[in-house]
């Protein structure tokens, strides 16, 4: 095994780049990296500010979806290549999603990027910005049935516009009219 298959020379924040012109890439770069799993420190990459004494877990994948995935929105695992590529906003009947990277820039993930998508610890994830959440709460992923509102965001179980799908439990408070809230992630598809 390679060192760079062992580990990713990509940080948080960032892609893979394999969609970049100016690194003369091919869509199918990235192969060998793509399922490897890697443990970062809770801290932001741009400031080095720890957030918390936590660990968080991240899938490098690749969006084989049919369009650019936003940082903190939350996405499902491809049906037919779990845990290398995602494809979509879960819907109701997926059990095997994550939370895209929420460093990255406002750009998003373009199509056959390779992006780390958290699958345990804590990270700060979308929310419909009508509804507000507390600390604490059991937080599923919002129903699309319900409205591009909810599509690709958590809100506290029960509530208006929640899924099935439990992404983890809410680890702040962020009250109606914010965009975000901290969530220790916990999904299925983390050890």
């Amino acid at each position: 095994m390679s060192t760079l298959t062992a580990d990713p020379g990509f940080p948080r924040g960032s892609v893979l780049g394999v969609t970049q012109k100016m690194y003369d890439a091919e869509p199918s770069d990235g192969a060998t990296i793509v399922g490897v799993v890697k443990t970062f420190r809770d801290e932001s990459p741009s400031t080095g500010v720890v957030l918390s004494n936590r660990t968080v877990d991240c899938i490098a994948v690749r969006n084989k979806s049919a369009g650019v995935l936003h940082a903190g929105t939350v996405a499902r695992f491809k049906h037919a290549a779990v845990l290398t590529e995602v494809d979509a906003t879960p819907i109701l009947t997926d059990v095997l999603v994550g939370v895209v990277d929420e460093y990255l820039p406002a750009g998003g993930v373009p199509i056959n990027e390779v992006f780390w998508l958290v699958v345990k610890g804590p990270a700060s994830v979308s929310k419909p910005t009508a509804s507000g959440i507390d600390a604490g709460q059991v937080v599923v992923c919002g129903d699309p049935g319900e409205g591009v509102t909810y599509a690709g965001t958590v809100v506290e179980a029960g509530a208006t516009g929640a899924g099935t799908t439990d992404l983890g439990v809410s680890i702040t408070t962020s009250g109606a009219g914010t965009t975000r809230v901290r969530v220790l992630v916990k999904t299925l598809s983390s050890s």
